[in-house]
């Protein structure tokens, strides 16, 4: 079985635009806030923030799917990743990692350029979905990396997360649907 992998893009060009004609906002509610802590460990990032988000996904199963080494190695382990926790008021609601896109992926959609950055793993946490602020969030990491110099924003979304999550992007995101790859799903047979 297989699902779907969607990538997407926005560009700083872009982004100035839709700002400019309020589609995107420059400041938000003082209550939602983007709190910087340090990158955990592999086991804590699978088997803690992961189950937070959605226990009946599997994480544990998908990385025996996925090589968890070059995981380690191309994210966790990278030092220029940044993981935030998505704040609301002093309640942790979700999290994101930042970090530089792999080679191959800036090779693949970027032409090898260097100014891109990928939001990896933006998720809020079982019970905090679909309250509005996933979009505010996002919209708090264009703000911040476009304005620290980088030209576009990358973004991949696996399909077993929630199929309507690429309307999302795609459609109130306005984010660029740039491809779709069809990966192995690591979600065990329904019996």
């Amino acid at each position: 079985m297989s699902v779907a992998l969607n990538h997407f893009s926005l560009n700083i060009d872009t982004y100035r635009e839709r700002l400019s004609s309020g589609f995107y906002k420059a400041s938000w509610p003082g209550h939602l806030w983007l709190k910087p802590v340090p990158t955990p460990s592999f086991d804590d990032f699978v088997n803690d923030l992961l189950q937070r988000v959605n226990p009946d996904l599997y994480w544990p199963h998908h990385w025996k799917v996925r090589d968890p080494k070059k995981f380690q190695d191309e994210s966790l382990d990278t030092p220029d990743t940044q993981l935030y926790m998505l704040m609301d008021g002093d309640q942790e609601v979700g999290f994101t990692m930042v970090r530089t896109p792999t080679e191959a992926t800036r090779a693949r959609f970027f032409n090898g350029r260097e100014d891109v950055i990928e939001f990896d793993y933006m998720a809020m946490y079982h019970g905090n979905e679909g309250k509005g602020r996933g979009r505010v969030y996002f919209e708090m990491l264009f703000k911040a990396y476009f304005e620290s110099g980088f030209n576009t924003v990358y973004w991949s979304q696996h399909g077993t997360n929630a199929p309507t999550l690429k309307n999302f992007y795609r459609d109130k995101m306005k984010m660029t649907l740039l491809a779709t790859d069809e990966i192995p799903d690591f979600r065990p047979p329904s019996p």
